[in-house]
């Protein structure tokens, strides 16, 4: 995997099935509420990759104590199969209630999300995500989980995800409710303003992890911030900039970049050639019986045009 980010030979074929939850949870015979409270995901991860005797990739994060702010969480049964966690975030700026569900059939979701009144929430969400010392991680458990991983697969450093997602996943409602914020623009100058924040932030931490660290590749995840969901204009006004960011950062330390990028991506194939990342995935192809884009099309000046059937 690390020789095919660099776009060097090898001879093992670089492919990494996306394995993530199902498969270990069952090669492993737990159901997912055991799989997510009880398992460490990168040891599931290995088990996994080293069963099917492929390559694969994994990322485990790091830690930035924030002793300005108490997270409680409850939990209730609702049945013999479903967990409802309640959580409570206590900061100085005020007091923020977040829920989710865990499924012993199913990978848990959200149920409310913390930010529900922008005035009243805002403010302790920020201080509650972006409090702690960037440049003063935990790094024990990444280091640690990266010498358990070894040679088995490409175990990477997550990082953060794009600005929209990091906004979307504190707003109540997701999605919906964000890109509503961010079409309002009586809110323009304040995300603004947390952008740079989030970007100083996350700058921070990437330069501590490629200091600190042996982790090879940083990974930048992927909620709704693609081209089918949020679309290329919003994409490069409000995440390109903090990818350029973080991709500057981490090359400085000559480490590698992988964008995570659910979704359509042919339309911003050149954004990415423009940012040197280092891998994408997944990677955007339409149903293979109409497939006729060469891997140079994605090179090429207009991909977007280039690359259609």
């Amino acid at each position: 995997m690390v020789n095919a980010y660099r776009g060097l030979p090898s001879d093992w074929v670089p492919v990494a099935p996306e394995f993530w939850y199902y498969y270990p949870a069952k090669l492993l015979g737990v159901d997912m509420i055991q799989f997510e409270k009880e398992v460490p995901f990168h040891l599931a991860l290995k088990t996994t990759f080293e069963r099917f005797g492929c390559e694969g990739w994994g990322v485990a994060g790091v830690g930035i104590p924030n002793p300005s702010v108490e997270w409680k969480s409850q939990e209730k049964w609702l049945d013999a199969g479903t967990l409802e966690v309640r959580t409570t975030i206590k900061t100085p700026v005020g007091e923020l209630a977040a829920a989710r569900r865990l499924s012993r059939s199913e990978p848990s979701w959200n149920l409310e999300s913390p930010v529900k009144d922008l005035a009243r929430d805002l403010p302790a969400w920020e201080l509650a995500a972006l409090g702690g010392d960037p440049d003063r991680p935990d790094t024990r458990g990444l280091v640690n989980a990266w010498n358990e991983v070894g040679d088995a697969y490409l175990l990477e450093a997550w990082l953060c995800v794009p600005f929209f997602d990091f906004y979307g996943s504190g707003r109540n409602g997701g999605f919906n409710a964000a890109i509503y914020d961010f079409l309002d623009p009586d809110l323009r100058t304040h995300l603004e303003g947390l952008r740079e924040r989030y970007t100083d932030h996350v700058v921070r931490k990437a330069r501590a992890i490629c200091t600190q660290t042996p982790v090879e590749s940083l990974c930048i995840g992927c909620t709704w911030s693609n081209n089918s969901l949020l679309g290329p204009k919003l994409w490069r006004q409000w995440d390109k900039p903090l990818i350029k960011a973080i991709a500057d950062e981490a090359h400085r330390h000559g480490r590698l970049v992988h964008l995570h990028f659910h979704g359509r991506c042919m339309e911003t194939v050149a954004d990415f050639a423009e940012l040197g990342l280092d891998c994408v995935c997944p990677f955007e192809r339409p149903p293979a019986a109409t497939w006729r884009a060469s891997p140079a099309s994605a090179r090429s000046p207009d991909s977007s045009k280039a690359a259609q059937p």
